[in-house]
Order: structure tokens, then C-alpha cells, then sequence
């Protein structure tokens, strides 16, 4: 089963019980289920909504144009992004030139 980080910091294993959108894995291994829930809609004007799948080691990120991207990220980028006084400048300097990305 896999693990969501939720807002409160714990982990939600329930959204993943019951079967989803059908995604393919982010780096090109095999296609699995996914339900689209567990989105943190955050205050950017270069980011509309990000999660973050510890069982996987990657972080979700929604764009306001509606493309989505998967970052292979630490939990704790994930953290500091999500509590930077500015979401988009820290992906642009912490992020987006330094982790291995994919669109989804």
C-alpha cells in the first residue's frame, strides 16, 4: 500500500484503497492505480497544488495551466517547499534544476 503525506503531516494510506485514475509511473516502470485525491492547493501564482508519495519518494506538482509534473524528491524538500515564504522561488532554485522530473 502506498503512503500520502496529508496537510497535518501524518500519513493517509486511505486514498489509495479503492481503485483510481489509472497513471503510469513517473520514471517509466509500470502503469498502476491511482486515485487523484491527497492535493495541496498552495498560495503561488507559479504553482497551483502539489502532494508528495513517500512510498514512492516523489512530489506531485500542479502548475495554474493544469500540467502536472513528478519530481524525485526527499519528504523534506517537499516540507520546506510547502513552508517557503515563496513556493515558486524555492522550486525555481531547489527543485526544478536539481531533481529528476517527468510529466504526467
Amino acid at each position: 500500500m502506498q503512503e500520502e503525506y496529508d496537510l497535518l503531516g501524518g500519513i493517509d494510506n486511505s486514498v489509495f484503497d479503492s481503485p483510481g485514475t489509472f497513471a503510469e509511473d513517473a520514471f517509466g516502470g509500470e502503469a498502476q492505480e491511482k486515485k487523484d485525491t491527497g492535493w495541496i492547493s498552495v498560495a503561488s501564482s507559479m504553482i497551483a497544488a502539489m502532494r508528495y508519495i513517500g512510498a514512492e519518494g516523489n512530489m506531485y506538482v500542479r502548475f495554474p495551466n493544469g500540467a502536472e509534473y513528478v519530481y524525485s524528491t526527499p519528504e523534506n524538500v517537499f516540507r520546506e517547499m510547502l513552508n517557503a515564504p515563496s513556493i515558486g522561488s524555492y522550486f525555481r532554485r531547489n527543485v526544478y534544476t536539481r531533481y529528476r522530473y517527468s510529466r504526467r
